[in-house]
């Protein structure tokens, strides 16, 4: 469970994990929920028992501090520039991908539809991803990267370039992780394309 830390600040989430095995989690990971949607600072394992850690993150919606205390899930991960301002260069710049990121995407789900680009509700990344146009737009890029690497035993990881531009990759110590991992991974490369 990922709730709002106690003193509810933009970059500590707390964790508490009731499970049996360890539990990783990606940095990039998206959460939507709480005051603020956010996403995670940094990858991490979470040992079992864990109650109320304090976990790492950015916020991705600058507009929103209202609601709940709960987060789910949104089974995303950032864009790899989203990526990239979480490592290096801090809050100010994650907002300001967020914004560059959610225009491009509503440039491009246009372009696709043929339909002029429509204005975001909010400020939420987690918005944008959901949205129907977005959606179809990602899902034609998702199944053409869910093919690739199939043949390949025991893959450990994935690699990708968008527009001939190195973009990211993603390397883990076992083939069962990066399993687990896969569809997010996959759909993080169609997010970036």
């Amino acid at each position: 469970t990922i709730t709002e830390a106690a003193n509810e600040q933009v970059q500590q989430l707390s964790i508490t994990y009731k499970g049996s095995r360890p539990l990783f989690l990606a940095a990039g990971e998206l959460v939507k929920g709480g005051k603020q949607d956010r996403t995670l600072q940094s990858s991490l394992v979470v040992p079992p028992g864990t109650k109320q850690a304090v976990l790492p993150s950015f916020c991705v919606e600058a507009s929103r501090w209202a609601g709940g205390n709960v987060f789910q899930s949104a089974k995303n991960l950032a864009s790899n520039q989203a990526q990239q301002a979480l490592l290096f260069e801090g809050q100010a710049k994650v907002w300001e991908s967020v914004r560059s990121y959610k225009m491009q995407l509503r440039m491009n789900a246009a372009k696709l539809s043929g339909n002029r680009p429509q204005a975001s509700k909010t400020s939420s990344l987690n918005e944008e991803l959901e949205a129907g146009e977005v959606k179809t737009l990602l899902s034609a890029y998702e199944k053409a990267f869910s093919r690739t690497g199939k043949d390949v035993p025991f893959p450990l990881g994935l690699a990708y370039a968008v527009d001939g531009q190195f973009t990211a990759v993603h390397a883990f110590h076992s083939s069962s992780l990066f399993r687990k991992l896969k569809e997010k991974l996959v759909r993080s490369a169609a997010i970036d394309a």
